[in-house]
């Protein structure tokens, strides 16, 4: 595989919008920004993220077109991608186990931010990581294909980290996703400054919480998904009931559980699965791929 394509181009022509930024905060070891006015990123806009406020841009969102030579085929299409661009600045992601990308995880309100999390910059192949996208490749042209977990989002995390000198700093990015990711919503951001401290999704300068969430089920329980297992936490004390189907409609598990659980691939054949997760306050479904 040629090791040099980029899918997610990083045009220095692209259009960045520019936004105020209200006053740092500093009350407590978190230091919070509000983006004021949001920032809204439609196809061919970016922003960039000086987490930590000393000039230097660790990140860049973008909802950008993709025209790219993958594995000798050309693929098209479009995502809201994030992309790492200092050495060091990596954001929590899984790696899609049918393409050579990097997928962005939704953290849900609350979720830890720490060094036990899997960060990434982006594959050899590809670089960045995809929100939410739709990309199409021969021979199925006409069909495009979902990209990442980000569809519809309201008040998602994307979970960061960046590094200054020897210490590591982790950190949150609110945003916005439409349904097929050609709009991206970019809120606000907070790092915590205490080194190799971990910061829980949405916790800003005061302690609080940036905003009042949806009592919604997708809310408030995060996925996070590679090629042996999905790790599902659920943050409001719910009890959750989990199945999984094959794409014929058989039910091959069905538990309860509360506070996290992980559901291995171990015993599933190669194919294409959904799991679904039911509570009172509503139900989450998301398909995925056993190698």
């Amino acid at each position: 595989m040629n090791k040099t394509i980029t899918l997610f181009s990083k045009t220095v022509s692209l259009f960045c919008l520019s936004v105020l930024l209200l006053p740092t905060q500093a009350h407590s070891q978190i230091v919070y920004t509000d983006v004021n006015p949001d920032v809204v990123l439609t196809l061919g806009n970016t922003h960039n993220i000086d987490l930590n406020g000393d000039a230097t841009n660790n990140f860049l969102l973008g909802v950008l077109p993709i025209n790219e030579n993958v594995s000798g085929i050309t693929v098209t299409g479009h995502s809201s991608s994030i992309f790492s661009l200092v050495a060091g600045s990596e954001f929590i992601g899984t790696v899609d186990p049918t393409l050579p990308i990097i997928l962005v995880s939704k953290l849900a309100h609350q979720y830890m931010i720490d060094a036990t999390r899997d960060y990434h910059t982006g594959t050899n192949d590809i670089d960045g990581g995809v929100l939410r996208g739709e990309a199409q490749a021969p021979p199925l042209v006409n069909t495009p294909t979902p990209l990442g977990n980000f569809g519809s989002a309201v008040n998602a995390f994307i979970g960061v980290k960046i590094e200054v000198g020897t210490d590591t700093l982790y950190g949150w990015i609110r945003v916005d996703v439409n349904a097929d990711g050609t709009q991206m919503t970019i809120k606000d951001y907070a790092y915590q400054s205490t080194a190799n401290t971990g910061i829980p999704a949405g916790q800003d300068a005061n302690g609080n919480w940036v905003s009042v969430m949806e009592n919604k089920l997708e809310n408030s329980l995060s996925l996070l998904v590679t090629n042996e297992s999905i790790q599902a936490t659920e943050y409001s004390g719910k009890v959750v009931q989990a199945e999984i189907f094959n794409l014929e409609g058989k039910q091959l598990l069905n538990k309860t559980f509360s506070g996290s659980s992980q559901f291995g691939f171990d015993g599933l054949s190669a194919g294409i699965y959904i799991i679904r997760f039911t509570a009172d306050n509503g139900v989450l479904t998301h398909k995925f791929s056993v190698q």
